[in-house]
Parts: C-alpha cells; sequence; structure tokens
C-alpha cells in the first residue's frame, strides 16, 4: 500500500519463485503507475547497485529482532549489507512469535516435478538477523534493532503475565 502511494519512485521486484508472489506484486504497483522492473530472484544482489533501499516484508518477529520471511529474504539482506544499500523491514508488532513459528516447507513438486531419481526441497520461511535491519517500520513508528527489542520484550511480558 505504501509503495502504491508512492508514484514517483521506481521499484525492482523479484519473482519470489515458487508461488510468484513477486510477479503478482510488480502487476499490481504497474497497474497503478508505478515504474516497476521485474527480476528473477537470483539477480537481486546483481541489481543491488541500482537501487536506493531495499523494502521487505515479515512474517513473523522473533525477541532478538531477527524476522522470518519467505525463502530469499536473507540472501537480499546480505546483498543490500554487502552494497551498503538500507534495509528496511515493514512490520507490524503483533507479528512478535509469542506462540513460536514454524517454518515450513511446501511440495517439493512446486520446486522440480520431473522424472530425474533427484531429491528437491522446498522451505518457504528463513530467518534474518536483526543486524541486517536498517529500521523497522511499524504500527508504534519507525525503529531500530534496539527500539524494536524493547517493544518486543514488552509484548512478550504482556503475553507472558496471562
Amino acid at each position: 500500500a505504501v509503495l502504491e502511494e508512492s508514484p514517483d519512485i521506481e521499484v525492482t521486484v523479484t519473482e519470489s519463485r515458487p508461488g510468484l508472489e513477486g510477479v503478482k506484486l510488480a502487476e499490481r504497483l504497474a497497474s497503478k503507475g508505478l515504474r516497476v522492473t521485474l527480476i528473477v530472484d537470483a539477480a537481486a544482489a546483481y541489481v543491488m547497485r541500482d537501487v536506493e533501499a531495499v523494502v521487505v516484508g515479515c512474517d513473523a518477529l522473533l525477541q532478538d529482532g531477527s524476522f522470518l520471511n519467505k525463502v530469499g529474504t536473507k540472501m537480499i539482506a546480505l546483498a543490500a549489507a554487502e552494497a551498503g544499500t538500507p534495509l528496511y523491514v515493514f512490520t507490524d508488532l503483533w507479528k512478535a512469535a509469542v506462540h513460536g513459528f514454524e517454518v515450513e516447507e511446501h511440495p517439493p513438486k512446486e520446486v522440480y516435478s520431473g522424472e530425474a531419481p533427484l531429491r528437491a526441497r522446498n522451505p518457504y520461511f528463513e530467518q534474518t538477523p536483526g543486524k541486517l535491519v536498517s529500521r523497522y517500520v511499524t504500527e508504534a513508528g519507525v525503529m531500530r534493532l534496539r527500539e524494536l527489542r524493547s517493544r518486543l520484550r514488552e509484548v512478550w511480558e504482556t503475553f507472558s503475565s496471562r
């Protein structure tokens, strides 16, 4: 939604295989009039020199400030760190994983359905360290890692006192 309200920026989107969520996002943003470039996931580090900032979502926040998101996020975060490109995580504090978080693998056939005698894996989520994040953009404001950890401690304490 933030990107949709920013018509003057150019956006590069990774395809996000195997579910192609990035393709759907790129199409949506382009239909809103944004200038969009779609790239294969493996090209993220290559194009990093051409981007001013990286924006990612978050499926779950861990107490140490690391976060879980679709696999490939950590690769992008590492490429951004190497290039000196800021990484912003857009999330809500209610995504604090006070109940834990199950890292899931989806059906291998989404990755490979051929006849060769090989094994395919299809992990969907991975953990990205908080030290790679420039800022967390939350409903409570924009935060650095230390402030986010403090807020998450409050969430955990509130939850554990129930």
